[in-house]
């Protein structure tokens, strides 16, 4: 079946009014730059939010930022000298005290390690949380007993100097950062990952844009960010997926921010379904990440054998081209994920010219559970006419707990989405969103869990079997999806 590039969503839309960003139930605080109505290159004395109209200000003139009409990729923006320039609520205005929540920063880095926003406590100091850089990375400060033991957590990944999304975020017990939408890893540098937020100190009660603020009356102002500054919101709660689908892709319209996961039609259907793990497969280089935020890194093993942002299901969605290389693939430690009595695997698959060549199969996903002993895998292969094959072993790739053969099917140079359940001892298979066989009639209990691999493009038993062809939009779900959820993700990229 050709894939349209024709979209449409079977899920709530953005709405966008008069271009303005989406406003989710649990802002505490939005400032947009577009909000302020002033010349280009004034200086910016005040910039009042648009949710609970909250002012940070400037009494200084000499430290006031700039309003730049066009500052980031033409849309409005402030602009942060990081030498002076910073703008503070006053102490009676509590932008937030949640114990819980997230800061949301549309920005252009220019260098230096400044902090983008800070909530401090004016009464006595220095009691504070701030999102700040360190040497281009995002991190997270918190002090609450008066500089002592200060927790510390930094980002792994470097925001440069390019148009960008930084997301600070806190689930009341332990912080977490995105990149340009991106999950990032991150490091406790100092003290503890606790998650302490706005709330968790009372009186730290006054925020400050470019700059930390904080000792007795406000006195104590340091490590000035150097950049522009288009949009910074304030949320009371972690976003939800479909706010920050919306928030997200209103960024990316609106700043021309491009490549953000979990932005197409496709992306966001998978991602309300709650996977365990998704790999988009839209990086230019290195391993693959797991954007649903639990950080199942797919690493690249073996040598070469792959090339990235390949053509994909749809004309906005990339893939993963698989040279057939042996033994090249991705593979994610299993940390018990794989072990789930129901589960589902999907994703999208092409299948390149003389897909075969030398070898009777071709993998697509492994479970690799101890020795030569494939628990679980997907394959494509070529004993009776082209066949996918879905299969639960017991205790080696060819005694089987379960196996379905898919129909003879399956054009060379075309895409097809797959998906495989297993609920408790059936196995279903779907091609294109619907099911093609489902099989419960073998004996036997499935390979017992070890400490293995899942493997996406090649299996450890048979390395020669590596994939030839190209792979996108690859997701695990420790449950099983049901027809309607399976034929709902199809139809979200083709139609």
């Amino acid at each position: 079946m050709a894939v349209r590039t024709r979209r449409r969503s079977t899920f709530r839309q953005t709405t966008v009014v008069n271009n303005e960003p989406p406003t989710p139930a649990n802002a505490a605080a939005v400032w947009w730059a577009d909000d302020i109505a002033q010349s280009d290159g004034s200086a910016v004395a005040s910039w009042t939010d648009r949710v609970n109209n909250i002012s940070v200000s400037q009494a200084t003139s000499g430290a006031r930022p700039t309003y730049d009409i066009d500052g980031l990729n033409g849309r409005s923006s402030v602009s942060f000298d990081g030498i002076d320039d910073h703008l503070s609520s006053v102490a009676s205005d509590a932008v937030s005290v949640a114990t819980q929540g997230c800061v949301i920063a549309v920005i252009r880095r220019t260098s230096g390690d400044g902090r983008v926003w800070s909530s401090a406590q004016h009464a006595a100091g220095p009691n504070y949380i701030t999102g700040r850089f360190s040497s281009g990375v995002p991190s997270i400060s918190q002090s609450s007993n008066g500089g002592a033991n200060e927790d510390l957590v930094m980002g792994q990944t470097s925001a440069g100097t390019s148009n960008t999304v930084v997301e600070w975020s806190s689930n009341g017990t332990q912080y977490s950062f995105r990149l340009a939408n991106a999950p990032g890893s991150q490091t406790v540098s100092s003290g503890a990952n606790t998650g302490d937020w706005f709330g968790d100190t009372p009186g730290r009660n006054n925020l400050t844009i470019g700059a930390i603020k904080y000792g007795v009356g406000g006195n104590t102002i340091s490590f000035l960010y150097a950049g522009q500054l288009a949009y910074l919101g304030v949320f009371n709660s972690p976003l939800s997926s479909q706010d920050r689908y919306d928030l997200y892709k209103w960024i990316e319209e609106y700043y021309g921010i491009n490549n953000m996961p979990g932005l197409s039609d496709y992306e966001h259907s998978v991602l309300l379904d709650g996977p365990s793990a998704f790999w988009p497969m839209q990086e230019t280089s290195g391993d693959l990440t797991d954007v649903t935020g639990n950080g199942y890194v797919a690493t690249k093993v073996g040598s070469g054998g792959v090339t990235y942002l390949a053509d994909g299901p749809s004309a906005s969605v990339k893939s993963i081209e698989f040279a057939g290389s042996s033994g090249v693939g991705y593979s994610a430690a299993d940390n018990n994920l794989w072990s789930s009595t129901n589960f589902t695997v999907e994703g999208w698959i092409y299948l390149a010219s003389s897909f075969f060549g030398a070898q009777p199969a071709r993998y697509f996903l492994t479970k690799h559970s101890s020795g030569v002993a494939n628990e679980w895998f997907t394959m494509i292969e070529n004993a009776s006419g082209r066949r996918i094959i879905a299969q639960v072993c017991n205790t080696a790739d060819t005694t089987w707990a379960n196996k379905i053969d898919g129909p003879t099917w399956g054009a060379e140079s075309t895409w097809y989405h797959v998906a495989w359940s297993l609920s408790s001892s059936t196995v279903t298979l779907y091609v294109n969103g619907a099911p093609v066989g489902s099989s419960g009639g073998y004996s036997g209990s499935r390979a017992t869990n070890a400490s293995g691999v899942l493997s996406i493009g090649h299996g450890p038993a048979v390395a020669g079997r590596s994939w030839n062809g190209r792979m996108s939009m690859v997701a695990f779900y420790d449950y099983t999806l049901t027809q309607p959820q399976i034929q709902a993700h199809y139809e979200a990229m083709t139609t």
